[in-house]
């Protein structure tokens, strides 16, 4: 993956999000742009003047059998829409979660149901992060309860959440998407 859209990834300026598959077919992903001031950015390492822009919304070809677990670009996604959710932040004159807005379908924001992450432990997070629980679209058919074998305490899984938290907070407020050094992403 590209080291810049690692990035902008990581600071909550874009996610990777699946497509909706039909029934039987393999999963498709596309980039989706989060934080729009990066739009007319230029995109480094490509020959002509390509902005990030022109990346939003387009398909992911990933090569060879390296593409990112489903359940860690869930996960992502996750984190990235509660670090909207919190900053609460109007960007272009809409507030900051108009991208996840235009990814609902049939209810939910995630396309590809399956037992992605542990619900109690995303409960537990998203009142550490959003003092709330996050609506449902969110975790919609994405959750599970109970895995045979890997029956952690809450209390564990409480400790491991608060300690997410922090660093999660911490990346908030130093990490921002405003705060990459966007003449290094130019080149």
């Amino acid at each position: 993956m590209h080291q810049h859209l690692g990035v902008l990834l990581s600071t909550g300026g874009a996610v990777i999000v699946p497509f909706t598959p039909v029934e039987g077919t393999r999963i498709r992903w596309k980039f989706v742009l989060t934080w729009k001031p990066t739009a007319d950015k230029n995109w480094n390492g490509v020959p002509q003047r390509v902005t990030y822009e022109q990346f939003d919304g387009q398909e992911l070809n990933f090569l060879g059998p390296n593409r990112a677990a489903v359940r860690y670009l869930y996960f992502r996604f996750i984190l990235t829409y509660m670090y909207w959710v919190k900053r609460e932040e109007e960007q272009d004159g809409t507030d900051g979660l108009d991208w996840a807005r235009g990814l609902q379908k049939d209810g939910a924001l995630w396309a590809v149901p399956g037992p992605w992450l542990r619900a109690r432990f995303l409960r537990v997070v998203c009142r550490l992060i959003l003092g709330g629980e996050l609506p449902p679209q969110g975790y919609k058919d994405c959750t599970f309860d109970v895995v045979e074998g890997l029956n952690r305490e809450p209390k564990d899984e409480h400790v491991i959440a608060d300690s997410l938290s922090k660093k999660i907070e911490s990346n908030m407020y130093h990490q921002k998407p405003e705060h990459v050094n966007m003449a290094r992403m130019q080149g």
